[in-house]
């Protein structure tokens, strides 16, 4: 009788209710991770980069993929950096890199200035 009441319900109401989906926070800031800025590295080897992302609070959000971040330097003959990454320094000198990620209608960027130098072995 219970189960035949409960199919009434449904039946008469036509469609079941269900909870409204929550909005995707939002980023409001990014963070350049695996290089400190003004930073000096030895020249010739790579280094791995990722973006962290903050919403207005300051609270660190999941993402974004790394396949959204566009990556670049301010001069590709000192260092240049690839869809994935991946940081490859060239020659000696003073870069900046950036990160770019869209957010909504917002673009977010990060910078993180990098000097390659020549570390000689004691």
């Amino acid at each position: 009788m219970l189960l035949s009441l409960a199919l009434a319900v449904v039946t008469a109401c036509g469609t079941v209710a269900t909870a409204p989906a929550l909005p995707a926070p939002v980023i409001a800031r990014i963070q350049i991770v695996g290089i400190a800025d003004n930073s000096a590295e030895p020249i010739g080897r790579s280094i791995q980069l990722s973006v962290k992302a903050y919403d207005a609070s300051g609270a660190p959000l999941a993402g974004p993929a790394p396949s959204s971040v566009a990556w670049s330097t301010s001069d590709s003959t000192i260092a240049r950096v690839d869809a994935g990454g991946v940081l490859l320094d060239m020659q000696y000198g003073s870069v900046e890199i950036y990160a770019r990620v869209t957010s909504g209608a917002s673009v977010l960027v990060d910078s993180a200035r990098v000097l390659f130098v020549n570390i000689d072995p004691v």
